[in-house]
């Protein structure tokens, strides 16, 4: 949700489907600046407006380290369903062919993010 409106809301001020809005959002499509500035008009803030979170000092690095900031900064918001990380980690749990061993390294996992879990609820 942005600025009030919804995935439906937004679509239907641009003139574009729901779900051109969800590929826009997880970057399966790039948003060009003409869009941009589109939707910028259409929810009634400046275009600077999709930049406020980028570091000032972006410009000043290179082209590999600015990627690297912007990736940080848009891909640690997507769900995390969406992202490679969790692909290739069911990927690679299935290919373990051992279903005991598959077992006990799903029993590891959730035991080690309860323990997370439990270290953040107690302030730690």
């Amino acid at each position: 949700m942005l600025n009030g409106f919804g995935q439906t809301e937004i679509a239907k001020l641009l003139g574009i489907t729901f779900q051109q809005v969800q590929k826009y959002e997880r970057g399966t499509n790039r948003v060009s600046a003409s869009r941009l500035y589109d939707i910028a008009q259409a929810l009634k803030v400046p275009v600077s407006y999709f930049y406020d979170d980028i570091p000032r000092d972006l410009t000043d690095k290179s082209i590999a380290q600015r990627n690297k900031i912007v990736t940080q900064l848009f891909v640690s918001r997507e769900d995390p369903m969406q992202r490679r990380e969790t692909l290739e980690l069911v990927r690679s749990y299935y290919g373990v062919e051992d279903d005991v061993l598959r077992e006990r390294i799903f029993e590891l996992i959730k035991s080690i993010s309860k323990y997370n879990s439990s270290k953040t609820d107690r302030g730690i």
